[in-house]
């Protein structure tokens, strides 16, 4: 549920960032160009308000002015590229002996480096305001909230002698699933894990009757978007996300 600011409409309160991060973050939506009216007054008011940090979520096709960028320390750190897929019930017949789920007998530091790797187009990464410590931080929680069924139903491993090569995790809520992380470990890629692990997904969602299946990632990341498209992905949507620094 959306909470947004009392004092400042516009602006939706991020309760978990400002905690995780100790600096308060908001956010704000564009939706067309009539909401960049007053969008500098509503800026400078949550600064006075302790504001320190703003993302800003905009349409591609919105076109923020000049003067903006003159007046805040704002970038441009994100195109985020939603990608979905509606299933079907033909779909691979290849083993998946080297997929497991994530158990007790393993350790989230088995993941860390994969989901930063994962992660390199990030806007935690990109924006320099945000320390590399910041980066890591963040993305050993995502893992560790993933694990623990917080933001996650299922971790899949890709395991090779006992060694995991790559890994994915799965959100299923109604009649979609969401991937949020996945990741190869740079050395083993183009050996077709990645597809496995995909695969075995697909699978696993048609055999619960769920026929969408959605994942997110940076416009950045061509080699992420071209693996998507090459496995059957299409643009749902595009988001521009500024960080202003306040």
């Amino acid at each position: 549920m959306i909470k947004l600011d009392q004092r400042l409409g516009r602006i939706e309160e991020l309760e978990w960032d400002s905690l995780f991060f100790g600096r308060r973050i908001g956010k704000i939506a564009l939706n067309n160009d009539q909401d960049l009216e007053g969008l500098d007054q509503t800026l400078s008011r949550a600064q006075l308000h302790d504001y320190r940090l703003i993302y800003v979520f905009a349409y591609p096709s919105i076109v923020l002015p000049i003067s903006f960028f003159k007046k805040f320390d704002s970038q441009l750190v994100d195109t985020k590229v939603v990608y979905t897929q509606r299933l079907s019930d033909v779909l691979s017949s290849e083993s998946f002996a080297t997929i497991h789920s994530f158990n007790s007998a393993d350790t989230p530091s088995e993941l860390y480096n994969l989901a930063f790797e994962s992660g390199q187009h990030s806007r935690y990464r990109v924006d320099p305001f945000f320390s590399e410590q910041d980066f890591q931080r963040l993305y050993r929680e995502w893992i560790d909230n993933s694990i623990l069924g917080i933001i996650a139903d299922k971790v899949f491993l890709y395991k090779l002698d006992e060694k995991v090569l790559g890994m994915v995790t799965l959100k299923m809520v109604g009649d979609k699933g969401t991937i949020g992380l996945m990741a190869v470990e740079d050395a083993y890629r183009g050996q077709g894990i990645g597809k496995t692990l995909m695969n075995y997904i697909k699978k696993l969602l048609v055999s619960k009757e769920i026929k969408q299946l959605e994942v997110a990632t940076q416009k950045a990341n061509r080699a992420a978007c071209l693996f998507y498209e090459k496995n059957g992905f299409t643009v749902a949507s595009e988001t521009d996300i500024y960080h202003v620094w306040l």
